[in-house]
C-alpha cells in the first residue's frame, strides 16, 4: 500500500530514565487487579412487555475479555428499567489488551435471559491511580431509535500492579504478516452445467487463511464464464508462520448443492518476503470430456510485516510536572483493517477515526467515514496544535449511525515517550474492538504516521 512520509523535527530529548524504563516496559507485561463497582443503569429495554409479564429484572454481568479470566455478576433487580445495584466486587487479572466487558441481561424464570445491551472499557483506560467514574452507552440494547441512550454506571479502581518481566502480549504476535490480496481472475475452469442445457458455469472464489488466522472472503458470482474475471481486494490482517492461504472456486447453483471446481494454497514460506504475483494452477479441477482440466487462478498478493513497536505495553509511571513542553503534532491516519462488523443488516461498518488529546492539550478531529468497510483506508492528515509533555494521544474508531448510538470498534493511546522525540510510524493494534474474545481476533489494527515539532518551554512549575 502506498503512504506517505511525514518528517520528524524534534528539539527536545526525553530524559535516559524516561526511555530506559519504556523500554523494560516493551519487554514486561503488567497485569493489574481492579475494584469495581456496578452502581446502576438508566432507560433499559423492557424485556417482558407481554400482558402481565410486569418490566425488566435486569442483573449485570461483568467480565474480563482477553487473557484474564475473572467474571462476577450482580443481583436481579425486579420489574425495573433504571435498576441501582452498586455492588461491589474484585477483578484480580486485566492484562495489556484486555478489555472488562460489562452485559446486562433480562432474568426469566423459564427459557433464556434476554441480553438488554453490553459495554466495554479497554485496558489502556483504566491505567489511572484512583477512582474513575465511568457512564458508558449501551449497544445492541434491541431498542429502535426512541430508546438509544441505554447506559450503565461503574466505578473502577486499581487496586494493586504486578509487573511480569519477559511476557508480553507480542509474543502471540510475532511473525505476524498483514497481507493485501487480489484476486483477479481464473481460467479453463470446468463447466459444472453443460449437462443442465444451463449455460456456462457460474463462478465465485472463496478465499480463507488455514491455520491460526481467522480471514475469510468471498468474492462476487460471475455469471456463464469459464474464465471469470473478478478483480477483488480483500485485506488479510492475522497471517502467521506456518499458515496457508487458501483459495476455493464454486459453481452457483439454485436448488442444489454448490459444484466444486478446484482449490489453490500458497503458503507462509512462498508470500511472507516478497509477495506473489502470478498463476496457479488447481488442485482437483475436475474432469470435462474425459481429461483432467488444467485450470489456473490469477493473483497478487502483497506482503508486510507487523510493527511490534505497536503492540508493546504503553505504560509510563513516571509523574510529568503539569504544563510542560508544548508541541505541535503532524497525524496521518492511513488505514486500519480486520475491524468488527457493527451493522448486522449491512453485514459491514460506516468506521472513522477520531484522535484526540488526554491531558492538558484539547486538540482533536476526525476523519470522513468510509461507508460500508471493515477495511478502511482514510489517507487523512491533520494537526495537533496543543501536545503537551506528559499528555497522550488518544485514537478511537467509530462506526457512524444515524438511528443510534454511533458503536466503537476499538482504541488505543499513545504516550509521550512513544512520540517524542522521534515521532511514531507503524501498526497500532487496536484495544476495545466489542469482539466477545479480542484475543483470538488480535490483528486489529492501524497505521498511523506522526511527527512533533517543538513549539515552546512553558513550565509551569518553574513559575513560568
Amino acid at each position: 500500500m502506498e503512504h506517505s512520509n511525514y518528517n520528524v523535527h524534534v528539539l527536545l530529548l526525553v530524559d535516559e530514565w524516561s526511555v530506559s524504563w519504556f523500554r523494560v516496559l516493551q519487554k514486561s507485561s503488567v497485569h493489574i487487579n481492579h475494584q469495581v463497582t456496578v452502581e446502576k443503569a438508566n432507560k433499559l429495554r423492557d424485556a417482558d412487555w407481554a400482558p402481565g409479564g410486569g418490566s425488566s429484572d435486569p442483573y449485570c454481568v461483568v467480565a474480563v475479555q482477553g487473557k484474564g479470566k475473572s467474571s462476577f455478576k450482580t443481583k436481579v433487580v425486579q420489574n425495573n428499567r433504571d435498576p441501582v445495584w452498586n455492588h461491589k466486587d474484585k477483578i484480580n487479572d486485566m492484562h495489556d489488551g484486555d478489555q472488562l466487558f460489562f452485559e446486562i441481561l433480562d432474568h426469566d424464570v423459564v427459557g433464556k435471559h434476554d441480553s438488554l445491551g453490553f459495554a466495554s472499557i479497554g485496558w489502556e483506560e483504566l491505567q489511572e491511580d484512583g477512582p474513575q467514574s465511568f457512564q458508558l452507552s449501551l449497544e445492541s440494547t434491541g431498542k429502535k431509535k426512541a430508546h438509544k441512550d441505554s447506559v450503565i454506571s461503574v466505578k473502577v479502581t486499581v487496586a494493586k500492579r504486578k509487573l511480569e518481566m519477559g511476557h508480553t502480549l507480542t509474543t502471540h504476535l510475532e511473525g505476524m504478516y498483514k497481507l493485501q490480496v487480489n484476486i483477479i481472475s481464473a481460467r479453463n475452469l470446468r463447466n459444472a452445467d453443460h449437462f443442465m442445457g444451463g449455460g456456462s458455469s457460474d463462478p465465485y472464489c472463496k478465499c480463507f487463511v488455514k491455520g491460526t488466522g481467522k480471514t475469510q472472503y468471498t468474492t462476487r458470482v460471475i455469471n456463464d464464464k469459464t474464465d471469470p474475471e473478478w478483480n477483488e481486494h480483500l485485506v488479510v490482517p492475522d497471517f502467521y508462520k506456518d499458515d496457508k492461504l487458501m483459495f476455493e472456486i464454486y459453481d452457483k447453483d439454485v436448488g442444489k448443492k454448490d459444484d466444486f471446481l478446484g482449490k489453490a494454497e500458497i503458503p507462509f514460506s512462498q508470500v511472507a518476503a516478497h509477495g506473489f504475483e502470478g498463476e496457479v494452477r488447481l488442485q482437483d479441477a475436475g474432469v470435462q470430456g474425459k481429461k483432467e482440466v488444467e485450470a489456473f487462478i490469477k493473483l497478487h498478493i502483497t506482503s508486510q510485516k507487523r510493527d511490534m513497536q505497536g503492540l508493546a505495553p504503553f505504560h509510563n509511571q513516571r509523574k510529568v510536572a503539569k504544563g510542560g513542553m508544548q508541541y505541535k503534532l503532524e497525524v496521518g491516519i492511513l488505514s486500519a483493517d480486520g475491524l468488527r462488523v457493527a451493522d448486522w443488516m449491512s453485514n459491514s461498518s460506516d468506521p472513522y477515526c477520531v484522535c484526540k488529546v488526554k491531558g492538558k492539550g484539547t486538540g482533536s478531529f476526525k476523519t470522513p467515514v468510509k461507508h460500508k468497510e471493515t477495511n478502511p483506508v482514510w489517507m487523512h492528515k491533520d494537526v495537533i496544535e496543543d501536545f503537551y509533555h506528559g499528555d497522550a494521544l488518544v485514537f478511537t474508531i467509530k462506526d457512524s449511525d444515524k438511528l443510534k448510538h454511533d458503536d466503537t470498534l476499538g482504541s488505543i493511546q499513545l504516550q509521550t515517550a512513544q512520540l517524542i522525540p522521534h515521532g511514531y510510524e507503524g501498526d497500532l493494534r487496536l484495544r476495545n474492538t466489542g469482539h466477545k474474545d479480542p484475543e483470538k481476533s488480535p490483528a486489529f489494527a492501524i497505521w498511523q504516521a506522526i511527527s512533533a515539532r517543538e513549539i515552546s518551554s512553558v513550565w509551569s512549575h518553574c513559575g513560568g
